[in-house]
C-alpha cells in the first residue's frame, strides 16, 4: 500500500476529486499545488486520489499549463515533454486515477490566508476561484480506469489499497 495510504482506516473509502487534463496529471505530479475550485463544502482534509476526467485536455489548458510551469521555474525538459505540438493521450490520461496527494488547506474567500502560505504565490492559485485546495506530498500512480464524479466522492478501500507509483 502507498505510504501516503499507510493510516487510512482499513476498509474505508478514500476520498477524491475529479479534474479535467493536464491539471490533473501536473496536480498528481507535485507540479500544480493549488486546485482552484468554484466551490467547496467539504471538511476533508489528508489523502485525496487526484482522478483524471474523461474529458481530454483542451489545446488552450496545455497552452496554459506550459506557461504556469515556466513561471513556476518547472524544468525545460518538462515543458518540452507537454508540448502541445507533439501532445500524446498517453501523457495525460482521462477516466483514470492518476495520484494521490494531502490535502493540506483549504482557502475561501472570507479566509485570512497567513502571509507565509505557499498558496499565496504559488503561479496555480486563480484569483478567480473561491477555493484554493492547497496540495502536498503528491505521488503519481500507474493511472487506473475509474469513472469519476463531480465534488467530493469515494474511492473502494480494496481499489485504493492497489494503487501502484507511476514508474
Amino acid at each position: 500500500m502507498l505510504d501516503i495510504l499507510k493510516t487510512w482506516p482499513k476498509g474505508e473509502p478514500v476520498p477524491a476529486i475529479s479534474i479535467r487534463q493536464p491539471w490533473a496529471s501536473l496536480a498528481a505530479w507535485g507540479i500544480k499545488d493549488v486546485e482552484n475550485r468554484s466551490g467547496w463544502r467539504y471538511k476533508h482534509r489528508g489523502p485525496l486520489i487526484i482522478h483524471a476526467s474523461k474529458t481530454g485536455p483542451y489545446l488552450d489548458d496545455i497552452e496554459e499549463a506550459r506557461k504556469l510551469a515556466k513561471r513556476d521555474k518547472v524544468d525545460r525538459e518538462f515543458l518540452d515533454w507537454m508540448h502541445p505540438d507533439r501532445f500524446e493521450e498517453t501523457v495525460f490520461p482521462g477516466g483514470a486515477i492518476v495520484g494521490v496527494a494531502i490535502l493540506h488547506d483549504v482557502f475561501g474567500p472570507d479566509d485570512d490566508i497567513p502571509e507565509d502560505h505557499f498558496s499565496r504565490v504559488s503561479p496555480w492559485a486563480s484569483e478567480e476561484a473561491n477555493y484554493w485546495l492547497y496540495l502536498e506530498d503528491a505521488v503519481p500512480l500507474a493511472p487506473v480506469p475509474f469513472s469519476g464524479r463531480v465534488g467530493l466522492f469515494k474511492v473502494p478501500y480494496a481499489i485504493a489499497r492497489r494503487l501502484k507509483p507511476l514508474g
